[in-house]
């Protein structure tokens, strides 16, 4: 190990004082409140379908509250992801990549992470692809906290739940409670607005409606390996600039519910990937989503929940590439997804000591179509060099699953759970995956969890069928087998006292017919499955909260896969080290700042290694009402001591010649926030904030 490494992760250990991160939110209860101890018996949905609590949970489980995500000022899941144990994501200015437990492959779309809103599958049908950053379909201003399940989910969810599954919990109406207005600047000529109501009204109906829009020009770029007068010597002007629209809406009435979300973002393409032409701005991509979600749940009587629900959604992408290629015209890719289903659930409250679910899912994928073409010629793909057909692609499916789980009390500390889900489709066939734990509490603060579960993600539609011809060809594969997962896990957590908790998980995995991107003998990509990759970890995570209202979370995760298995590239790095820590400012939560540290090891690129880094952000938080309802200001500091650093980027395709491996990160970036809740749009509350003795004490004080 480097000695970087080890001063790296020496200076993190002293930080950690080895406690869970797993912060369930009850939808009537202030979790700031609530002792560590006490967190533990908090209800998630997530890890079985069911409600359970998070110490009952056969999965090693996080959660990160809404009140976390201010704290810090994260501006997409992808960098709520990135402060958690075990988690690192990458950035190629295209899309956010999430590695997980040290497997980070290139050209994986987060096809092995299952994301989902208020339970709702969000992977869209093409890709399987898990979106993470401007791209996801929910503003994250939106969210009432996020569950996080690590291990293989398919006995309960079915495929893409390969190494995990990640839960979006939407607020209601009644947490909002009236109007908001948010309004944020940032670096690059970056901004957003935001326009929400929700609201539950005498008749008991709940109600969520919002809008959200942001803009960037972007930044001015180099690229050294573009360093010459025809390509403006490395330098892309105007080529990084993206926008998003977002609308989400939520009505809910006694067991019903009914939500619809759709958004649309439009960002530039600024590195010459792909043989584009470099610092062209007419290199862009456009992806659309749209859901439509009905559930019902009812309580049916004798211990028995019935939930029943239908599903509609829809992806569209739409790449147009300025191919390097002169005279050749721009080719222009489009990806059209659209499917359906139902799904149909009935839970089992405690019964003689039993607890458990028995469902079913069908999905039926209408289209999935993939067509790329040339401007020029819409029948032909590089018309003027060949006569090699454009890619038409029109494809469907279906799947369905059925599955099952019981909780069973052995005794009043030890209870055994079992999950098993049988799932056939138009492309996997039959799969069985089970899911076995055993959940030991030999006291009351301290918890050991034994737990095995086995997965499988089913080849998609793009690495099936995606064919690109010209310069930089990639061919599909339709004799790609599913890839299957088996994972062995312990995990153990330990209370000190009601404010300190530890938390240690060891795992072992391996995969079977894992499915990579290789070139092949004609110099083509070409997804195809591969022997056997085995890896391992441990991770350490503790919690601190202090009697001034400070709290600290600090993690290691060691994880150890081959860096090149089969001699395909996993760009994952060894260590992972993250501390947060926010803390009240002036004796009082008025004021409140909130510090994050990563340290990431070294991880592999095709010819070699790029070196490991260590970054800082930090905001700090205005907010007069400890409830956390009402006006809202914030300044953060990403990258807050402009550290350069690159994360992997394979990519061949250069006009240049030259091999491109890694890419260039973003330096010290900022943002500036401001929210204004409907009670709240007077300065009288700033005011009185800084004046607490000549106002009401129903302002600025923190009593309303």
């Amino acid at each position: 190990m480097e000695s970087t490494t080890l001063a790296a992760i020496s200076r993190s250990v002293a930080l950690l004082f080895m406690a869970s991160s797993a912060f369930p939110a009850l939808a009537q209860t202030d979790l700031t409140e609530l002792s560590l101890e006490q967190l533990l018996n908090v209800d998630i949905v997530s890890a079985s379908h069911f409600t359970q609590k998070v110490n009952e949970a056969p999965s090693a489980v996080t959660i990160i509250r809404n009140e976390e995500i201010r704290q810090y000022g994260w501006r997409n899941l992808a960098e709520v992801l990135n402060s958690v144990r075990g988690f690192q994501t990458t950035y190629d200015r295209y899309f956010h990549y999430a590695g997980i437990r040290g497997f980070l492959p290139p050209g994986d779309y987060n096809s092995r992470m299952l994301l989902m809103v208020d339970g709702y599958r969000t992977n869209d049908n093409v890709f399987d692809q898990a979106s993470i950053g401007n791209e996801f379909v929910l503003d994250l201003d939106l969210v009432d906290h996020i569950e996080i399940v690590r291990g293989p989910s398919s006995p309960v969810y079915g495929g893409n739940a390969f190494f995990g599954a990640i839960n979006v919990i939407t607020k209601r109406g009644k947490d909002i409670g009236g109007g908001e207005i948010a309004a944020s600047a940032g670096s690059f000529d970056t901004y957003k607005g935001r326009a929400t109501f929700g609201k539950m009204l005498d008749n008991g109906m709940d109600i969520v409606l919002s809008y959200s829009g942001l803009n960037s020009i972007g930044q001015t770029l180099n690229f050294p390996e573009f360093n010459n007068p025809a390509t403006n010597n490395g330098w892309a002007s105007g080529a990084d600039k993206g926008n998003f629209n977002k609308l989400f809406a939520k009505l809910g009435l006694g067991g019903f519910y009914l939500e619809t979300a759709w958004s649309r973002r439009i960002k530039g393409l600024p590195t010459g990937a792909f043989g584009t032409v470099f610092n062209n701005p007419g290199t862009n991509i456009t992806d659309e989503y749209g859901i439509v979600d009905a559930r019902y749940t009812d309580y049916v009587g004798r211990g028995l929940e019935f939930t029943g629900r239908t599903f509609y959604g829809n992806y569209n992408y739409a790449g147009n590439y300025l191919i390097d290629n002169p005279p050749l015209p721009p080719t222009w890719i489009r990806l059209t997804a659209a499917g359906g289903g139902v799904e149909a659930k009935m839970v089992a409250t405690r019964w003689q000591g039993h607890q458990g679910v028995l469902g079913l899912d069908y999905q039926r994928n209408i289209r999935q179509d993939q067509i790329n073409f040339d401007a020029g010629a819409a029948t032909q793909c590089f018309a003027n060099a060949s006569a090699t057909p454009c890619l038409d692609s029109r494809a469907s499916g279906s799947r369905l699953g059925l599955f099952a789980q019981d909780d069973i009390d052995l005794r009043e500390n030890l209870k055994f759970s079992a999950s098993l889900r049988y799932d056939r489709s138009s492309v996997a066939q039959e799969r069985i995956n089970p899911r076995l734990g055993l959940i030991y509490k030999p006291r009351q603060t301290s918890v050991l969890k034994l737990l095995y579960g086995s997965a499988f993600r089913a080849p998609n539609a793009y690495e099936l069928n995606y064919t690109f011809p010209g310069a930089f060809p990639q061919i599909g594969n339709p004799a790609l087998k599913p890839e299957t997962i088996q994972t062995t896990e312990m995990v153990w957590e330990q209370f000190l006292g009601n404010d300190t908790r530890i938390q240690a998980s060891a795992y072992v995995y391996q995969i079977n017919d894992w499915i990579v991107q290789v070139s092949t003998l004609s110099g083509a990509l070409q997804f195809q499955n591969q022997p056997v990759v085995k890896g391992k970890g441990l991770e350490f995570e503790g919690e601190q909260r202090f009697a001034s209202g400070a709290q600290l979370r600090a993690s290691l995760a060691a994880q150890f896969v081959p860096d090149r298995p089969n001699g395909a590239l996993n760009s994952a790095p060894e260590y992972l080290v993250k501390a947060n820590y926010s803390t009240p400012l002036f004796g009082s939560n008025t004021w409140r700042t909130g510090i994050e540290a990563q340290y990431v090891d070294r991880c592999a690129t095709p010819s070699g290694w790029i070196g490991g880094y260590t970054l800082a952000n930090a905001t700090l938080l205005w907010q007069p009402r400890a409830n956390g309802q009402g006006s809202e200001l914030s300044f953060s500091a990403y990258n807050l001591f402009d550290k350069r650093y690159q994360q992997a980027f394979p990519d061949t395709s250069l006009t240049s010649g030259v091999p491109r491996e890694t890419l260039a990160q973003d330096g010290r970036t900022w943002r500036l926030k401001y929210l204004a809740a409907s009670d709240a749009f007077s300065c009288l509350h700033f005011f009185c904030s800084a004046r607490p003795a000549v106002c009401p004490a129903s302002y600025g004080n923190g009593a309303g």
